[in-house]
């Protein structure tokens, strides 16, 4: 059973919360595996992935009168705030956890509410036989506040895990609002990046009614009754100036402003997407890996793009550069091999450049293409039979109407080439694929991460489908780093080091595995 402490009641005719004043109290972020992040005081504190009350992580205190605190300015006087943490005593006993908060004016600490910010009656929290246990008391800010200190102390001896800490000013009354929770004022988005959605909530409003609805406003342009998320077209260099607005009535009644930009794109670099892996021989039968190993790049624009400078790569230590010209026309494709001699190579028809030091293992793998700016242009990563066709002696080769940097990613878009070529393997070399997609498969759902890699702190995850999306996130050892189910789309990956991760993506009776690289 929990046991809540409720120091203080204040009988309000309605309340709604207020804005979040501490930072990070779902400790979901964190600059390295002892500091979860803006945490001004940190003492004997380690990030824990088991045991959490919510969310990913929490943080795992080891005792010594050890603390764990955060200023907060912006304090106004006389108004109503609430604190709000969670605990679990793992080791110890009545002595072992407390809250150790103050009232601020500048550098002073104040004395008042001595026996809620440092109680309960200013004693220690109940160890509550091992238990999350939440604590929370409402209080009005002194006359000479203008910060707050919280903080929490594990004693000698002792571990205990915290998580999920709040404080907010508690507003009264029942007015309609609006918050826009994504994106940031100013953040800016990769180049590449097509649409950014606009995300919002409201309160204390039926949007059912007439005259009740939200517009965004953008660069001047005015939408009418949208709904969240409201996806905005983008374009590379460009800069975003968003207003989102809450009508109750016809009249607006809350409001909120942001811009955010794309960036300009690489130099030396076309547009994401421009380039795309089209067909994979990992596995030839005809003759051996090491001479019949080859893929086919297709280009999706109208205008020739020569790849010469760019670098071909896996997410490990295969890695060549294309060191001569080598141009690809509109909607055409080339093949790259590892061997160029028809009489060895399994006879493949035409190669349009010969690699080395890369090699297409035959369970999973990835071929990555980078232009000389940096950008990954396109990416597949197959995996080895399990949503990836995973043949012998066939090529896998993606469907035509999947010929996009996005619906690439999916193994439920390729299949095994159905034409033979030079000495008897299947595929077609050279020229478009042949496999097409069967009316089932095409009705797949699908999902589309990006950016992939990322060196944002986030993923974006979507799908055709409105469902909340559960998400699990493996280090390369089988160790999972996250559990998450998110309704916005978007997954925060900050807390995770350079590398490659597995990602498996459920959301109704659908359910797909990615490999994610984090840079």
């Amino acid at each position: 059973m929990k046991q809540f402490y409720v120091l203080l009641t204040f009988l309000v005719t309605s309340f709604t919360f207020g804005q979040e004043q501490l930072l990070n109290g779902d400790f979901e972020n964190w600059d390295n595996a002892t500091s979860p992040t803006s945490f001004t005081h940190i003492e004997d504190a380690s990030q824990e992935s088991i045991e959490v009350h919510s969310g990913a992580y929490s943080v795992k205190h080891t005792g010594g009168t050890s603390d764990l605190g955060q200023l907060i300015s912006g304090i106004v006087p006389g108004e109503e705030y609430t604190l709000t943490l969670w605990y679990k005593v793992e080791s110890g006993d009545n002595t072992s956890a407390r809250v150790w908060s103050y009232w601020k004016n500048g550098e002073d600490n104040i004395s008042d509410n001595a026996n809620e910010l440092r109680g309960p009656n200013n004693s220690y929290f109940d160890n509550n036989s091992g238990q999350w246990t939440e604590y929370t008391v409402t209080l009005n800010a002194p006359a000479n506040a203008d910060g707050f200190y919280f903080e929490v102390r594990t004693y000698s001896g002792a571990i205990v895990y915290w998580d999920d800490f709040s404080f907010y000013k508690t507003e009264t009354g029942s007015e309609p609002s609006l918050q826009v929770n994504t994106p940031n004022n100013e953040d800016t988005f990769p180049s590449g990046t097509t649409s950014v959605n606009v995300e919002f909530s409201t309160s204390n409003i039926d949007l059912n009614l007439a005259g009740n609805q939200v517009n965004i406003t953008v660069n001047s342009i005015l939408f009418e009754d949208v709904d969240s998320p409201y996806s905005i077209t983008t374009i590379d260099g460009e800069t975003y100036n968003v207003t989102v607005d809450l009508l109750e009535g016809g009249s607006v009644v809350d409001s909120e402003s942001l811009s955010f930009s794309i960036d300009e794109p690489v130099a030396g670099c076309p547009a994401v997407g421009s380039i795309i892996i089209t067909e994979i021989m990992q596995n030839p039968d005809a003759v051996s890996d090491a001479n019949g190993e080859y893929f086919e790049l297709y280009n999706t624009t109208d205008d020739p793009i020569d790849v010469q400078g760019w670098t071909i790569s896996d997410a490990g230590s295969d890695s060549f550069v294309v060191n001569s010209s080598v141009v690809i026309n509109p909607q055409s494709q080339v093949v790259f091999a590892i061997n160029g001699d028809s009489n060895t190579n399994g006879n493949i028809p035409v190669v349009s450049y010969v690699y080395s030091g890369f090699s297409l293992a035959n369970g999973d793998d990835e071929i990555i293409l980078t232009c000389p700016g940096g950008n990954v242009i396109d990416q597949v990563f197959y995996d080895g039979g399990a949503t990836f066709p995973d043949p012998t002696g066939i090529s896998m080769e993606l469907a035509l109407s999947a010929y996009n940097s996005s619906d690439n990613d999916l193994g439920s878009n390729w299949g095994e080439a159905v034409s033979a070529f030079g000495d008897g393997d299947l595929g077609t070399p050279g020229e478009k694929s042949d496999f097409i997609l069967s009316i089932g498969q095409q009705n797949t759902v699908n999902f589309k991460v990006y950016p992939n890699p990322t060196s944002t702190g986030f993923v974006n995850i979507v799908s055709a489908h409105s469902e909340t999306i559960s998400v699990n996130v493996y280090d390369m050892l089988g160790k999972q780093v996250i559990n998450k189910t998110i309704a916005n789309n978007r997954l925060n990956v900050s807390t995770l080091n350079a590398g490659v991760y597995i990602m498996k993506i459920s959301q109704g009776n659908t359910a797909t595995t990615q490999k994610i690289v984090i840079k």
